[in-house]
């Protein structure tokens, strides 16, 4: 479902970029109002990164992708827009204050690693529960939400992990509690 969004969104694009192609003088100047537009839907702002991946994941973008700086400037874009849609889509309701707290509360100074993406909540909850009793702690059903956990996609997961690794970075600034009904639907 969310790659068809996806592929929704860029095709939109696509023919908005076509569309303003077409709007040209007679002697095939596109006019300075258009040109306007297609240069911010084309470049909006860039900024340039450098970042440093392994052989395999290079070897497979290689594989996949016309060059590795083609897909990963893809991936790049793309992971904002499908985290998005995923947690307002997939996730958001899924999950009660309380547990959404002891989710939270239990990956407090979690370093998060690319080659376990996705399978850190499902251990740092379960942990959480049995060793912590943080269930009791924040009141909820600790089986009820290990199963829930548990039947999350390893997208959803790495999408809840980013999610809570982003309040931990930012906590200073931010109310949890603002933070945390806006993901409980409220």
């Amino acid at each position: 479902m969310l790659r068809k969004r996806m592929l929704i969104y860029f095709m939109k694009r696509e023919k908005v970029m076509k569309a303003l192609d077409k709007c040209t003088n007679m002697f095939g100047v596109i006019s300075p109002e258009y040109r306007k537009k297609k240069e911010v839907l084309s470049m909006k702002e860039i900024t340039k990164l450098a970042p440093r991946i392994a052989t395999k994941s290079a070897d497979w973008y290689k594989q996949n992708f016309t060059t590795l700086n083609a897909g990963a400037e893809y991936t790049l874009e793309a992971i904002p827009q499908i985290y998005r849609l995923t947690m307002a889509y997939e996730l958001k309701g899924k999950f009660s204050r309380g547990e959404l707290m002891l989710m939270i509360d239990v990956n407090n100074g979690l370093i998060l690693m690319s080659q376990s993406a996705g399978q850190h909540i499902k251990a740092q909850v379960s942990d959480g529960i049995s060793l912590d009793h943080l269930d009791e702690k924040w009141k909820v059903d600790g089986a009820k939400l290990n199963k829930k956990v548990d039947a999350l996609t390893f997208f959803q997961s790495f999408c809840l992990e980013i999610w809570i690794l982003a309040y931990w970075e930012n906590h200073e600034k931010l109310d949890i509690e603002k933070y945390v009904a806006e993901m409980e639907g409220k």
